[in-house]
């Protein structure tokens, strides 16, 4: 039975329709992950937390068998964070030629390498082809984390069958990687704002500056800062060796602030006195 060109364009409208409805279904989708992607990261202040999130919600909407965040230390990768879907752990530390050398050439350029098929794709050489199916990799793609022409790190998505990696998800891997590295930057830096403000040389420039003054010898460059105005404010067993309380006999004005911050900050708690 023959149709007619007006039926066979109403089939082919369809079809068409039925194809940008799926597009768009898969675009809200890829937008609400990355939509409670942000929410998950920003609510959190460990880098490595961070990193856990990322791994996990990334690998969970793509149904991954692995998906694995590291560190690049030369010609070494060290997995910082790993999620797996009963798939074997990656080795927390390895050489990355174990990629493959094109595939390595194409991350240290800043490009973001996909691999549908292992057992086809041409950039292998038979061993490392071999070597990533032992490990069970059929098919994945790397987002390369380049920092002033550096390559820092890598955000890796396995499969251990060969897929098709369509493009939004590809674009969605990567600005995972990027996303995540940007937020563990930021728990970095506000760590390190919040590790700064907890020196007593903080606390001195928000006194009067007569009152200031008087605490001059213990903060900054004075006789006594080096013992109080830091930022750690607990101390271990093997610490208090450092301490030389009966030569501070010597010295009354600093042996009872001395004696009061050792017996209130240490971490042993066979020590803890009071508490």
């Amino acid at each position: 039975m023959c149709l007619s060109v007006a039926k066979r364009q109403d089939i082919a409208g369809v079809t068409e329709r039925r194809k940008r409805l799926e597009s768009l279904r898969r675009m809200s989708a890829e937008w609400q992950f990355l939509i409670t992607l942000n929410e998950q990261l920003r609510s959190l202040k460990d880098p490595v937390a961070i990193q856990e999130a990322a791994v996990r919600s990334i690998g969970e909407h793509l149904h991954a068998s692995r998906v694995n965040y590291a560190h690049i230390d030369g010609d070494e990768f060290v997995v910082s964070r790993s999620y797996a879907d009963e798939a074997p752990p990656l080795a927390g530390r390895g050489p990355v030629a174990r990629f493959g050398a094109s595939l390595v050439a194409a991350c240290r350029r800043g490009e973001t390498v996909a691999v549908d098929d292992v057992n086809t794709d041409p950039r292998f050489t038979d061993a490392e082809r071999a070597q990533l199916l032992a490990g069970g990799m059929a098919a994945f793609v790397g987002a390369p984390l380049i920092k002033d022409g550096r390559w820092l790190a890598v955000l890796g998505v396995h499969a251990d069958t060969p897929r098709t990696w369509t493009r939004d998800q590809i674009a969605l891997v990567e600005v995972t990687a990027e996303r995540t590295w940007g937020a563990g930057e930021r728990a970095r830096a506000e760590l390190a704002l919040d590790q700064s403000q907890r020196r007593l040389f903080t606390f001195a420039n928000l006194l009067p500056r007569a009152l200031a003054a008087r605490l001059h010898k213990w903060v900054g460059e004075g006789r006594y800062a080096s013992l109080f105005d830091n930022i750690e404010d607990t101390l271990t067993v093997e610490r208090l060796q450092v301490f030389d309380l009966e030569a501070m006999r010597a010295y009354p004005v600093l042996l009872e602030p001395l004696l009061f911050y050792v017996l209130h900050r240490v971490v042993d708690p066979r020590l803890r006195v009071g508490r």
